[in-house]
């Protein structure tokens, strides 16, 4: 059965509605057109549009906006444009609201320049290039500036402050040593921090007490600049204060300064060091470096705080027991052969949700170079023998090899076997060797015998 239908008469109406309403558009279309007929806007919604990006950042679309409205020819846009003319800090922008460029009221902000002169130095050049380029010019050009090159050195940027720096040290020499020294004395960080720069480039003994003086500086670019000089610079003096700076440091000049104890053999601060290396609190490359530095200046009251480190099996420390396991050979510490040989062939990490697992591949060839210092071949060879070289990367047997041809001086290779067992490793007889090498060599026996294919 069909449902049933409405009406004729209100199907009529209806269909008339959308009709009224189509005639409705067209009207309002019409309007708008004739409205368009004297303005370049084709209706009120762009000009407020035009109005709020009078406000842009860009200076550019400033431009065009002040363009868009003043060919406009409404009255009502006088009043935004002088206002444009009077408060834009651009002068471009100024200039295209009001060619004349009314009078500023006292408290605008924007303090009019003089065009600079082509012909002279453009020291105030909004590009940094040019400005560098400017005074590059004066310093191999101007005698004045030759004389004295430091009111070059005053520039907001980094960049242009270096070049010019390079260029005088370069040109002047030492003997602008004692104009360099004199920049310490000055408030401005910025000319320190060059000053700093070219001590160290002219490794100017002289500056090593200013030098020490900003090691307490709060810029950490001048510190840093400092520690970098004083390593060309350092005395007895720099070797004094590094115990007081290594105990106020922290980050990437703790780093720094461990370098430079270390550069410089200082002695004084090996406690520090050994504070370093066995604080927990503080960062694995910080102590790893204090471990090196420790190794490095042969300390033998470290042995407890390196043996630490080394056994130290934690999944997240294999940084600390690589440097521990390189400390180790450099201390001549031969009571670290049983952990070092663990930590070689052994899965003494335990990762959790893994389970039990060999070091990294950088703290195994750190052990296996420390085995061969400390003990020899005798020492390597049960790492030789051990079936978890079968399941070592490429780089732990090549640093075995390696080991191998430096503690008996004959070289060692890996070969392929034909075996179950997948490669042996062998000490190359003379016939595989290059001839001149070969004619110095005797017939070296093959290590282990159990690693011979069969």
């Amino acid at each position: 059965m069909d449902p049933p239908r409405a009406p004729h008469g209100p199907a009529v109406v209806t269909s008339v509605k959308p009709f009224l309403f189509r005639l409705l558009v067209f009207v309002a279309a019409l309007a708008l057109r004739a409205a368009a007929v004297e303005l370049s806007y084709p209706n009120e919604a762009t000009r407020d549009l035009l109005l709020q990006a009078l406000d842009d950042r860009d200076r550019v679309q400033r431009i065009r906006t002040v363009e868009a409205l003043a060919a406009a020819d409404d009255p009502r846009n006088e009043a935004p444009l002088a206002s444009v003319a009077r408060k834009d800090a651009v002068a471009a922008v100024r200039a295209q609201a009001d060619p004349n460029e009314a009078p500023r009221p006292d408290n605008t902000v924007f303090v009019p320049r003089d065009a600079p002169n082509s012909a002279a130095f453009t020291f105030t050049a909004l590009d940094p290039r040019l400005r560098t380029a400017a005074r590059l010019k004066a310093l191999r050009e101007d005698a004045a500036f030759a004389r004295d090159f430091r009111l070059l050195l005053e520039d907001p940027d980094y960049f242009v402050r270096r070049a010019v720096s390079e260029e005088a040290v370069r040109l002047r020499g030492i003997s602008a040593a004692p104009q360099w020294r004199e920049l310490f004395a000055s408030t401005n960080t910025d000319l320190r921090v060059e000053a700093a720069w070219a001590s160290g480039q002219l490794r100017d003994a002289a500056a090593e007490a200013p030098l020490l003086e900003c090691l307490a500086s709060p810029s950490e670019r001048l510190r840093l600049l400092a520690i970098s000089a004083l390593a060309a610079v350092g005395s007895e003096a720099t070797r004094a204060a590094l115990p007081a700076a290594l105990d106020r440091s922290e980050g990437k000049m703790r780093e720094e300064l461990i370098r430079l104890a270390m550069s410089l053999k200082a002695g004084s601060a090996l406690p520090n060091l050994r504070a370093i290396a066995g604080d927990k609190t503080l960062p694995q490359p910080a102590r790893a470096l204090a471990l090196d530095a420790l190794g490095a200046l042969v300390d033998a009251a470290a042995k407890d705080v390196v043996l630490a480190n080394l056994r130290n099996f934690a999944f997240d420390t294999a940084l600390l027991r690589e440097h521990a396991a390189s400390a180790c050979a450099a201390l001549g510490l031969a009571e670290a052969l049983p952990t070092l040989r663990k930590l070689a062939c052994d899965k003494p990490i335990n990762i959790p949700m893994v389970g039990p697992s060999y070091d990294s591949d950088a703290t195994r060839i750190a052990c296996v170079a420390a085995m061969a210092r400390l003990g020899g071949a005798a020492a390597i060879q049960p790492v030789v023998a051990h079936a978890c070289l079968e399941e070592s990367s490429e780089d732990v047997r090549k640093a075995v090899a390696d080991a191998m041809t430096s503690a008996t001086g004959i070289p060692y290779a890996w070969r392929r076997s034909v075996s179950f067992r997948p490669s042996f490793l062998l000490s190359l007889a003379p016939e595989e060797l290059p001839p001149d090498l070969a004619a110095n060599q005797k017939m070296p026996p093959v290590f282990p015998a159990s690693a011979v294919s069969r």
